[in-house]
């Protein structure tokens, strides 16, 4: 047998291998997508829930989200959570809440939905409640679950609209039984708060999060930046085409959620007084139909 057939069947040798080897990882990639897919968390604890003593924090919740739409024409729009999009393994927090108190306030928390203030007090129905945010953004960095972004809280006396950082830790061997829990709850500025929220689940990177697919995908990205084949602002922009279809959004160039609250607050103020002024012009243009219309009454009474 001559060299060049011993070589012609190497190479089919190499082909067929490499051939067998797309073979199992499509097939591994398929049952590994099935077994996602089917995967479910089981909420076992005790701190989550929608009562707290006599007080119904669901119904009450209920009856502030009904008041806003009362009061605001654009509430169907300002108090629509974002449709949950993220890994499947977080999909069984949707609509889970907890309850955090401190020596002033409840706080009751709702993955992906909203969150709301209650102040204690004897006359409870008849004291301070807040809506404090709705669920809008999931940001997150290279490597970790970073926080979700509240936003169109009742309107502050500062003149902007509250908004919460709902921030995401590993929590800890022994820390506690609850699978979910929040560990502090801090107003960081007037009106805007930070909440931290810890579970087994937010431990690990987001890639590990992802399912197979996004992970080949980011492999594949992190190869070629590594070649030099990618620059860092091509990396970037590939990393948040992946994370586009979780529903996150990446923080760049050093971006904290300081960043993100500071850029909505000032947006809110803006649509705050954009909102007076027009409401100015609107009850300044009643006032002169009112007083055209009283001219005109005068007149067709002296004629």
């Amino acid at each position: 047998m001559t060299a060049a057939m011993l070589n012609k069947l190497y190479q089919i040798d190499q082909m067929m291998n490499m051939l067998w080897l797309k073979i199992f990882i499509f097939i591994w990639l398929w049952i590994m997508t099935c077994y996602c897919k089917k995967t479910q968390v089981k909420i076992a604890h005790s701190s989550v829930n929608n009562f707290h003593g006599h007080l119904d924090f669901k119904h009450i919740d209920e009856n502030l989200l009904n008041q806003r739409h009362r009061t605001d024409v654009n509430a169907s729009i300002g108090l629509k959570p974002r449709n949950f999009i993220g890994p499947e393994i977080l999909r069984e927090l949707l609509d889970e809440c907890c309850i955090y108190e401190d020596s002033k306030y409840y706080y009751r928390v709702c993955m992906f939905r909203n969150i709301t203030q209650h102040e204690k007090s004897k006359y409870y129905y008849h004291s301070f409640h807040a809506i404090l945010g709705i669920w809008k953004q999931w940001y997150v960095s290279s490597e970790n679950f970073d926080f979700l972004h509240y936003i169109n809280g009742d309107e502050c006396m500062a003149g902007f609209q509250r908004q919460v950082v709902l921030k995401f830790e590993c929590q800890l061997a022994g820390e506690s039984k609850d699978l979910l829990w929040i560990s502090n709850v801090t107003e960081i500025h007037q009106c805007i708060y930070l909440i931290k929220m810890k579970s087994q689940l937010f431990c690990g990177t987001v890639y590990s999060h992802l399912d197979p697919i996004g992970q080949i995908e980011w492999n594949l990205i992190d190869s070629l930046h590594s070649k030099n084949q990618l620059s860092k602002q091509e990396y970037t922009t590939y990393l948040q085409y992946i994370l586009d279809d979780y529903g996150l959004k990446l923080l760049i160039d050093g971006q904290t959620f300081e960043d993100i609250v500071r850029v909505d607050k000032r947006e809110s103020i803006e649509q705050n007084d954009q909102k007076k002024f027009l409401d100015e012009i609107t009850s300044l243009k009643k006032k002169l139909d009112d007083c055209e219309n009283s001219l005109l009454n005068k007149r067709s009474i002296k004629n």
